[in-house]
């Protein structure tokens, strides 16, 4: 009986484990709809064929309009995350602002810059998101993404809204 029990025990203990994201860098923020919304959509980009698949999923409808119409520069505050999981992966993620109707998201790693001549270098990135809980369902709002370049010996690059 007392192995059944401690057998039972360390099979809980490991599902536990197993359905953690290691990358959450503080365990207790795994449980946090916004990082369970932000994983859900790390999977949807990398099989989206472009950012407007995954508009009606991620974001409101009442962003539907504004994001549809918005062009250039200004779809950058919306798409910047896609650009980001496109060419980057996230080694680190983090709640780093919450409360119960707000989360502002970050996310860390690689990323490969692909220049306008057809080059690519390996950068470091940073995606931030805010989220939103509207009627009990969580969305994306604006993020950005922020990478090195060259390897740090210029200005990072910042893509989407600035935060500080």
């Amino acid at each position: 009986m007392m192995r059944f029990f401690i057998g039972s025990i360390t099979v809980i203990l490991l599902a536990a484990c197993v359905t953690q994201d290691q990358r959450v860098v503080i365990a207790e923020q795994n449980q946090h709809p916004a990082i369970a919304l932000f994983l859900k959509y790390e999977i949807a980009v990398a099989k989206a064929d472009s950012f407007n698949d995954l508009i009606d999923d991620f974001f409101n409808p009442a962003s539907h309009a504004t994001i549809l119409r918005s062009q250039g520069w200004y779809r950058l505050a919306y798409s910047a995350s896609f650009e980001g999981l496109r060419n980057g992966r996230c080694e680190s993620i983090e709640l780093l602002k919450q409360d119960p109707n707000f989360a502002l998201l970050s996310c860390k790693g690689p990323y490969k810059f692909k220049s306008a001549l057809g080059l690519a270098t390996d950068e470091t990135m940073q995606i931030r998101v805010n989220m939103k809980q509207v009627n009990d369902q969580w969305y994306f709002l604006k993020s950005s993404l922020t990478h090195t370049m060259a390897g740090g010996r210029y200005p990072d690059r910042n893509l989407g809204i600035k935060f500080k």
